[in-house]
């Protein structure tokens, strides 16, 4: 078994997806909708928690872009 929650596993593919379009020319809160946040607010604490940094200070990191771009690709959700 795992000790990890049912929301842990539906969390993860969620905000790795949001990150992995976050090289996009879209807003922030225009991507928060599209992968399923609330509002950009909620996007962010769920990146703050699963990366340790907010998405607008990984937009700014292409090289943090490119390895998560390549990641979704490898498995699937990208």
């Amino acid at each position: 078994g795992t000790a990890r929650t049912p929301s842990w596993w539906q969390g993860l593919p969620r905000v790795r997806r949001a990150a992995a379009s976050l090289h996009e020319p879209r807003s922030l809160a225009t991507l928060a909708a599209r992968h399923g946040y609330a509002d950009q607010s909620h996007m962010s604490r769920a990146f703050q928690r699963w990366f340790q940094m907010s998405p607008g200070a990984m937009r700014r990191r292409p090289d943090l872009l490119a390895v998560l771009r390549e990641a979704a690709h490898d498995i699937g959700l990208g």
